[in-house]
């Protein structure tokens, strides 16, 4: 199999990550990164590793083995050695490793034949391996959109108003006078937009959901959300977009429409539907017609009512408020990704 990957980029994972490292080399004690691109005579060693009394001397290659490495790795070990003997590197027993990504069994042992130990690695295995463990917002790796079964945020108001006074769900349902079931989705999606908590059976209003029931306007319907709310809950997502499953499908929304409008102005539904699901990894989950139409629905609607975008007919408009939040949203994430991967570099 073809490799397209700069070997700099592995060597960047091993050196952030020396467990992955560990693994190749098949040893169990702790290493320590001493060097990288370590400015030799011969040339630049990779990396260079203490463990125990030892210096591992790690030449990095991301293709097969070719005899050639083999005079590169013995040029690094006796310029390391002779700046042991000159008292200008640390002191320890070298060990010679040339890491590539696969060998027979006689380079094996002509590497053998020469003290130099040779390793494999699958750069496909390195590379997933250091996504997962990667320091990128947990949240924004595991949240998906979900099915609450409430196609619309304003039939949660009224339950997050009752919630005010009435702290179970049962009870909710019963001043509202529907099922416990269509009371308890309501809420659950509240939740989701962190409006309210549950304990148990219990359930209340967070200090933000006491700020959205305080912007309830009383010339509305009962189902519909007023300026003031939807303003709330857009300052709310924005500063939290991997809140949770339901407020990441609200960005993932936005971001989509915005994004398609670069092929195509307004963007048509047919255009937007798989691109929604892909883009909010829902690829595998919500791959039937149903679930599709479904989830667009839903999430379209969400974003309709946060006046983040408009439908005419089945094509998607990005009103000026949309506009204004996707850009504030890229510049967020952008802030929130150069945090977390900082360390990285």
């Amino acid at each position: 199999m073809e490799v397209e990957v700069r070997e700099s980029e592995i060597e960047d994972v091993f050196a952030q990550y020396p467990e992955l490292l560990k693994r190749v080399l098949g040893i169990s004690e702790e290493i320590y990164l001493l060097a990288r691109q370590k400015p030799l005579r011969s040339g630049r060693l990779d990396l260079v590793y203490s463990c125990l009394s030892n210096l591992l001397l790690i030449e990095l290659k991301a293709e097969q083995f070719n005899k050639a490495f083999l005079r590169q790795v013995l040029s690094y070990r006796d310029d390391i050695s002779s700046l042991q003997q000159q008292g200008k590197f640390v002191r320890g027993d070298v060990l010679p490793f040339l890491v590539c990504t696969d060998f027979s069994k006689d380079a094996n042992d002509l590497a053998v034949s020469q003290g130099i130990r040779l390793c494999s690695y699958d750069p496909a295995v390195v590379l997933a391996e250091f996504y997962r463990n990667a320091p990128l917002d947990t949240k924004y790796l595991s949240v998906l959109p979900t099915d609450k079964g409430v196609w619309r945020i304003g039939l949660s108001t009224e339950s997050v108003v009752l919630v005010e006074k009435l702290s179970q769900v049962h009870l909710v349902a019963r001043a509202k006078a529907c099922s416990t079931k269509t009371a308890g989705n309501q809420l659950r999606l509240a939740e989701e937009l962190g409006l309210v908590s549950f304990s148990g059976r219990q359930v209340e209003l967070s200090s933000f959901g006491k700020e959205f029931v305080k912007k309830v306007d009383p010339l509305l319907p009962r189902d519909a959300l007023s300026v003031e709310q939807a303003n709330l809950l857009r300052r709310f997502i924005l500063a939290r977009p991997f809140f949770s499953g339901v407020t990441f499908g609200i960005i993932t929304m936005i971001a989509c429409v915005f994004e398609l409008s670069k092929n195509t102005y307004p963007v048509p539904r047919s255009l937007l539907s798989r691109h929604f699901i892909n883009a909010a990894g829902l690829h595998f989950r919500w791959n039937s017609e149903k679930a599709i139409n479904k989830g667009v629905r839903m999430y379209s609607n969400y974003a309709i009512e946060l006046g983040l975008l408009g439908k005419i007919g089945d094509r998607y408009f990005v009103t000026p408020s949309g506009l204004k939040f996707v850009l504030l949203l890229n510049m967020h994430k952008s802030l929130k990704f150069i945090e977390s991967v900082v360390s990285i570099d």
